[in-house]
């Protein structure tokens, strides 16, 4: 059958520990979810910072469908020890249940920077991308029924998916895991989403136009992070904003990791607990891994956000040798050294 994403109960050896949390585990075990939560909140507050601690409360919040504050859980946690593969992954279990399938590839890709041995992470990770194959595979269906090559593949991959036994409509079909990491660290299972449940519908692709330089936003909110400077925003700006977009999408498809990661600023977050240094060494091994990348930027429209920042919205196309997607982005671009510089990115709402 189907083997689907896991949460695994971290076992980290070089951490002692302490009576709450072991009679946590035992009441994670009985499936006393709530008497769990509640040794290990109080163990928290004595002892804030224990990882084990950390990562079975949000394992205890998972299994009480707690989700949202369980991603928060995970991320808090490989925010402050970037050096434990588990918690990723777990996060990746978070992100692929809400359909957030980039997020979850990213976490599983930093899983295996941590720990290129990591074989949960690996597994996961062919999980990953055999759900966003389907997806695109559906999406190319919709698009060109005619086309038979596309309605092999599916069958193909669903057969792959099922072990050779179609249920359904073929999505992949979650099963539960008692295996163990180690003899005292038991595995608890989280069941990942079906395809069709989860996957992205499929998009019209508008035709190519030209870039559309917005008016300026009415909007009093900026991002974040975005620089105090008071310089005023131009029209002209837009359109070097703009262009700084299409020179980001060339380097990524001339798989210029030099050029590409200097699109970035140094101020940019990339989010989900990642620092800025294992994003980057993620996105050396993302560039270079394909014999080919093509990225489209379609109907970029470039609005003012305020002072020195500036954000684009736009169709993206990115297709390689092994890969195809396609999604609706937000970069917002700030002026640094007579430029403009990547601060954040984040798939459009």
């Amino acid at each position: 059958m189907k083997r689907t994403l896991v949460v695994l109960l971290l076992g980290l050896s070089a951490i002692t520990a302490h009576a709450a949390v072991s009679d946590a585990r035992v009441a994670l075990e009985k499936g006393d979810y709530p008497a769990a939560l509640s040794e290990l909140n109080e163990h928290l507050r004595r002892q804030p910072d224990d990882a084990n601690a950390r990562f079975l409360r949000g394992l205890t919040l998972v299994l009480m469908d707690r989700d949202g504050e369980a991603t928060q859980a995970f991320a808090d946690l490989v925010r402050d020890h970037p050096e434990l593969p588990e918690p990723y992954n777990n996060l990746a279990v978070l992100y692929a249940r809400a359909g957030k399938y980039e997020q979850a590839r990213d976490a599983l890709e930093t899983a295996i920077i941590k720990h290129p041995s990591y074989a949960t992470a690996h597994e996961n990770l062919g999980d990953v991308y055999a759900t966003m194959a389907q997806a695109a595979w559906k999406r190319a269906q919709v698009l060109d029924r005619d086309n038979q090559a596309i309605a092999d593949k599916l069958a193909q991959l669903s057969r792959a998916l099922s072990g050779d036994v179609i249920v359904g409509d073929s999505s992949p079909q979650p099963r539960l895991s008692t295996e163990r990491l180690q003899a005292s660290a038991p595995r608890q299972p989280v069941a990942a989403p079906t395809a069709e449940a989860q996957a992205p519908a499929a998009a019209f692709v508008p035709p190519l136009m030209a870039p559309v330089v917005a008016p300026e936003s009415g909007r009093s909110s900026a991002p974040s992070q975005a620089a105090s400077s008071s310089t005023p925003v131009t029209a002209a700006d837009r359109n070097a904003a703009l262009q700084a977009v299409q020179a980001w999408a060339q380097a990524w498809s001339q798989q210029d990791v030099r050029a590409y990661l200097g699109a970035y600023s140094n101020r940019f977050d990339p989010g989900g607990g990642l620092s800025l240094d294992t994003w980057k060494q993620q996105r050396r091994a993302r560039l270079t891994a394909p014999t080919s990348i093509t990225v489209q930027v379609l109907n970029p429209v470039a609005t003012a956000l305020g002072n020195d920042t500036v954000r684009v919205r736009f169709v993206q196309i990115y297709q390689s040798n092994s890969y195809a997607d396609q999604t609706l982005k937000e970069i917002d671009l700030v002026r640094e050294d007579g430029g403009w510089r990547i601060l954040r990115e984040v798939l459009a709402p």
